[in-house]
């Protein structure tokens, strides 16, 4: 009987039931990594494998996705074709030509630095802190603007846009035919409703003053161009409720703590940079 049939139905079974990221293990279950579902020329594959190899095939999929038997068997026999393969290549000497040693090496760094990350995203967060993080990012109302634009690529055609809107040109006529933000300019501009963290310094320093209804009267540069920004309605949105927000509070804990570790890691490490241009 071929090794990619035998006991193949059992062998999805088993997995189907097992975290492909946490497979923590019930009283009296089988330890994934010493389970053998596969025996390739005398090597042992085990189910720890085989779980590992469906999460670095399928990546983000894993998570969202239910795998039926036949789904299963056909990863694993692209599992075992995998080994199949690796064993032909080492046999041939292959692990010791120099560019597969430099990917071994880049992926070995890869791998551990990937886990050190994953133990300060697995670390638990109590709710006291996530409350703390609620009230000094999320618990205070919001202001938003109702916006309209006008972008255009230089600072003489902005001049130009604001001395039409001056002369009570519309906004909207100009935005349809001065705009180069092609999506907007067929809205008459319309950008819809943003906070002003969400803007870019310099539309935020131009807007945060603005009245409803008024428009810059200066031309307002980002890295997109000159824009000219209207107001067309303001509103205070009340902060969110803290148990809507607590994994995305869990997230940005999480990031901040990734952030502070790889800042104290730049601090106390000796880094030189030889090649131009990178930081």
């Amino acid at each position: 009987m071929s090794i990619l049939n035998k006991g193949l139905g059992a062998v999805a079974a088993a997995v189907l039931l097992m975290s492909f990221h946490a497979p923590g293990m019930a009283a009296g279950a089988a330890d994934p990594t010493t389970t053998v579902i596969a025996v390739v020329n005398g090597q042992k594959l085990t189910q720890a494998d085989f779980i590992n190899f469906i999460n670095s095939r399928l990546g983000e999929q894993a998570r969202q996705v239910n795998l039926n038997q036949q789904q299963m068997g056909m990863l694993f026999n692209e599992y075992v074709n995998r080994e199949l393969i690796f064993q032909d290549a080492m046999k041939k000497g292959f692990d010791k030509v120099p560019e597969v040693n430099i990917a071994l090496d880049n992926q070995r760094r890869t791998i551990v630095a990937s886990y050190a990350i994953r133990q300060i995203v697995s670390a638990p967060i109590p709710d006291d802190e996530l409350e703390k993080a609620y009230k000094r990012l999320m618990s205070k109302p919001t202001k938003e603007y109702k916006a309209r634009h006008i972008l255009v690529s230089s600072e003489d055609t902005a001049q130009q846009v604001i001395a039409a809107l001056d002369k009570g040109t519309a906004f909207e006529q100009v935005a349809k035919e001065k705009s180069i933000d092609t999506p907007t300019a067929e809205k008459g501009g319309e950008i819809g409703w943003v906070s002003a963290e969400q803007m870019t310094p310099s539309l935020r320093d131009a807007v945060v003053d603005m009245k409803k209804g008024a428009y810059s009267k200066k031309p307002i540069k980002t890295d997109f161009g000159w824009h000219i920004i209207r107001v067309d309605d303001i509103r205070i949105v009340p902060p969110p409720a803290f148990n809507d927000v607590k994994e995305e509070l869990r997230r940005r804990l999480h990031n901040e703590a990734i952030g502070e570790y790889i800042t104290q890691l730049r601090k106390s490490s000796q880094v030189e940079l030889k090649s131009a241009g990178t930081q």
